[in-house]
């Protein structure tokens, strides 16, 4: 839980872009950890490059940071007090709310999807292999 809530705190803080979806995975992965399944977290890890490329199309849109960001705070704060009908209500709605706000790109090859985000974050201080790294990373 504290790791939970550790890796929440820090992503809301995050001073990044890139340090705010390092962050951000390392909560769902704090999550997926804590449900102590090892076939669950070794899903979670296939499709980890995925979650990168959602978490990128998430944190480059304002609108999908400021209302995604807050779930995170009502999900840690039901797995803190071991309330698993709000956690699994929480999550549900906020693994799902990228459905409803990302308009035309729900529609796209997700691929795309992170490839127009990235070209928006690769800078002088921030290059593809840094952002490639979190898909590894855990």
């Amino acid at each position: 839980i504290d790791t939970i809530v550790r890796a929440r705190r820090a992503c809301d803080g995050a001073s990044t872009l890139l340090e705010r979806v390092s962050w951000d995975l390392a909560f769902h992965l704090a999550i997926v950890r804590a449900a102590g399944n090892p076939l669950v977290e070794t899903k979670f890890r296939a499709i980890q490059p995925y979650v990168v490329e959602i978490l990128l199309r998430s944190l480059t849109d304002t609108e999908v940071t400021y209302q995604g960001l807050v779930f995170h705070e009502r999900i840690a704060t039901a797995i803190a007090e071991r309330d698993s009908d709000a956690a699994t209500a929480e999550m549900q709605h906020h693994l799902t709310l990228g459905l409803t706000l990302f308009g035309s790109d729900t529609d796209r090859n997700l691929n795309l999807v992170a490839r127009d985000a990235l070209e928006s974050l690769v800078t002088d201080t921030v290059t593809f292999e840094d952002l490639m790294r979190l898909t590894h990373e855990g």
